[in-house]
């Protein structure tokens, strides 16, 4: 992976060392294109997600992304069914919600795109039987009215 490329020669110079680092890890795996993709902006990093309980269905649960999500634990969790009131006031019980309102000088986050982005998954596991989890970490979240974008997503199904 390489990040923060800023003109068409770091790319091609990023692609000959990956391509480098790929045959001197395994000369036999052939490489046949990179995903190339715009850097998102900084944001506050939140985990969401879903899994599929046998006891208790769909549960939902957010909490603080990145390594934050490991390093401290604060996570929140919901019954899929959860609206969007629910889901807000789950952000707010957080121990890191300070960080929604904007802590030295960043602007509130946008908790409403927060609450719409774990609806979604939640409607995507109503949907989907097959579907056993869903994660996305980090989802980057931006000031309040500019919404919120998936950086990484795993789904698992049976």
């Amino acid at each position: 992976m390489a990040l923060n490329l800023a003109d068409e020669d770091a790319l091609r110079n990023a692609w000959q060392t990956m391509l480098s680092n790929v045959q001197h890890a395994s000369s036999n795996v052939k490489l046949d294109g990179v995903l190339v993709e715009k850097m998102a902006a900084r944001g506050l990093e939140l985990m969401i997600g879903a899994k599929r309980d046998p006891g208790w269905g769909v549960v939902l649960s957010l909490g603080l992304g990145g390594i934050w999500v490991e390093a401290l634990g604060d996570v929140q969790v919901l019954p899929g069914s959860a609206d969007t009131a629910q889901i807000i006031k789950a952000l707010h019980k957080l121990r890191t919600a300070k960080l929604l309102a904007g802590v030295r000088g960043a602007s509130p986050v946008d908790v409403e795109a927060v609450a719409q982005a774990v609806l979604a998954i939640g409607r995507l596991m109503a949907s989907l039987p097959e579907a056993t989890e869903i994660d996305i970490n980090p989802l980057m979240v931006y000031a309040k009215g500019e919404g919120a974008m998936a950086l990484d997503a795993l789904i698992v199904v049976r």
